[in-house]
């Protein structure tokens, strides 16, 4: 989102709080010989290095929240092993920033919907600040505090740049988010690191997606190491087909891209033999068939100049009707199966949502809580956020985030 200096400004210092608390703890415990036991970690690089002193300079008007970034930072990128959408291994990648202390807790950070490969968390630069998601989403200072901190690129991003992207195909998300949480451990131990027995977790739209994702994943896993106390997710599509279905209800789209993206998403991961222009009308079809817009060439904004944000322009109005009717019962069952508003999670829960979200409706967003209660989430809280955009809701679900995690 465009945002102006001012408000950028206070999105870093506000999340830079949160990261002190939005939280997921876990243990981590061994198989009886003293070690944990790992196996998908790849390789790792040293990408470069931060003193405390030169993250300060990025985040000036902290003042003595300074103070908190206390450790210099060494970046790696990693690569590790995840499942892709053929069921085969496939090897992806992630940033890892690891602070210059002892026994750091570990944070899994996870970023928002990106469009070009230069965005993703391994292309991160240490001497560009704000280039990436690395440091957009403040990695180096939450590393500076002393977190452990991980961003996994998530598929179709950083080494497995030539596989399709797989937005909000839930196992594929949860499970790289996951794997990466492994390849980490295995990280540490090459390294001989001890990791605090707390693991956080963090994210907003589609990394509150992510984050829910994996912790479902951790949940499912009976072998886990992980015990999950606390999580919290902001701006996320939980329901995917009550989100479809409001956005198809809409005559303006208010992202083009992001819908697409999903669609297009869908179709390569769950429903290869479905074409484009079942969904798609011309010249729109051509287009997003040819696959270049989410290739990881384009921007956000120049996937939006090559799309239309009319949605009986964008869609054929056949696809649209039977959506909105009876039909397609084929893609809204794969958006069922990929949406988390109907798995209990473990542990408190707190879901934080604008009420006048342009992206993911609000109306959408507060039914799915109450699904998540009703599917045995014993201790969720619903805040919707009064007036709140998709942007500007952030501000104060991590203000509320840090208050509950902080006990303030």
């Amino acid at each position: 989102m465009g945002q102006d200096t001012n408000y950028n400004r206070w999105i870093r210092f506000a999340l830079l709080l949160f990261i002190l608390g939005s939280v997921a703890a876990c243990d981590v415990s061994d198989d009886g010989s003293g070690s944990a036991v790992w196996s998908t970690l790849s390789s790792y690089s040293v990408i470069g290095e931060l003193t405390r002193e030169e993250i300060i300079e990025v985040w000036p008007d902290l003042g003595p929240l300074a103070t908190f970034l206390a450790y210099d930072v060494t970046a790696y990128r990693l690569n590790y092993r995840t499942t892709g959408s053929d069921g085969r291994s496939l090897l992806v990648s992630g940033l890892v920033l690891n602070p210059n202390r002892t026994r750091p807790p570990l944070l899994s950070l996870h970023r928002g919907t990106i469009f070009h490969e230069s965005e993703a968390p391994s292309r991160f630069n240490p001497d560009v600040p704000n280039a990436n998601t690395g440091w957009t989403h403040f990695g180096p200072a939450a590393a500076s505090m002393g977190y452990l901190t991980i961003m996994p690129d998530l598929i179709g991003f950083g080494t497995s740049s030539q596989s399709h992207q797989a937005y909000l195909i839930r196992r594929l998300e949860g499970g790289a988010a996951y794997d990466m949480l492994r390849a980490v451990m295995e990280f540490a131990e090459d390294l001989e690191r001890d990791v605090a027995p707390g693991l956080y977790v963090t994210g907003y739209s589609q990394g509150g997606n992510t984050a829910l994702a994996l912790l479902d994943r951790i949940s499912e896993d009976p072998s886990s190491r992980f015990n999950v106390t606390k999580a919290t997710a902001g701006g996320a599509a939980l329901d995917l087909e009550g989100t479809a279905i409001a956005v198809l209800e809409q005559d303006q789209l208010s992202s083009a891209p992001f819908y697409t993206l999903l669609v297009y998403s869908i179709l390569q991961a769950e429903l290869p033999l479905r074409p484009v222009t079942s969904i798609f009308a011309t010249p729109w079809s051509e287009e997003i068939g040819s696959g270049e817009l989410f290739g990881g060439d384009l921007t956000r904004t120049e996937v939006s100049d090559r799309l239309t944000n009319q949605t009986s322009d964008l869609f054929l109005p056949l696809f649209r009707s039977q959506f909105l009717g009876q039909g397609e019962q084929e893609i809204k069952n794969v958006l069922r199966e990929n949406s988390l508003h109907n798995s209990p999670v473990e542990g408190p829960l707190r879901l934080f949502h604008g009420t006048e979200d342009e992206i993911i409706p609000y109306e959408v967003a507060a039914a799915a809580a109450t699904s998540l209660e009703q599917a045995g989430s014993t201790d969720l809280t619903f805040h919707p956020v009064p007036d709140g955009t998709h942007a500007t809701a952030a501000e104060t679900y991590l203000e509320e985030t840090i208050r509950w995690f902080l006990g303030l």
